[in-house]
């Protein structure tokens, strides 16, 4: 018989090989690709947010990092259903939120990124796409908010 091979493609997986207390090279060298830029901190977060009435839904993300002076959330979509974007969106935001507390000021000086890694996307989707929130002009209405998708099977394919 032969053994299952699971790939990182799983976030369990991938939790145990990038999100390791013990060695957060790997972390880094990912994030340097994808963000393109040269990390030195991480600190793996909390990824359950917070529940704040007994109807919301548990919110539980894959990976929350803040690296540097930046928020990360990354998921890792092994399925992508009609819903997948709008699921992501509402947690990252969750997070977004999580920073603005009542009498505080609003945190516009770090960064707060999302990244999927998605898996049976529309092979309409590049293999990278960045989102930011402006106007089709470039008009940001947001600075400090970037979405960035993966499209993991043409990855793949290129590799």
């Amino acid at each position: 018989m032969i053994a299952k091979f699971y790939t990182a493609k799983y976030d369990r997986v991938f939790k145990s090989i990038f999100c390791s207390e013990n060695n957060y090279d790997l972390l880094k060298e990912l994030l340097k690709r994808i963000l393109n830029k040269n990390i030195i901190n991480v600190k793996l977060l909390r990824n359950e947010l917070d529940v704040q009435n007994k109807k919301d839904k548990v919110k539980t993300v894959d990976v929350l990092v803040l690296v540097d002076d930046e928020y990360l959330h990354i998921e890792i979509n092994t399925v992508a259903n009609d819903y997948i974007h709008v699921r992501n969106f509402n947690y990252f935001t969750s997070i977004y939120n999580k920073k603005t507390i009542r009498g505080g000021k609003y945190d516009l000086n770090h960064q707060s990124i999302h990244i999927d890694l998605s898996y049976n996307l529309k092979k309409s989707i590049p293999i990278k796409q960045e989102y930011e929130m402006q106007t089709k002009d470039g008009n940001k209405y947001i600075d400090n908010i970037k979405i960035i998708e993966y499209n993991m099977d043409l990855l793949k394919e290129q590799c």
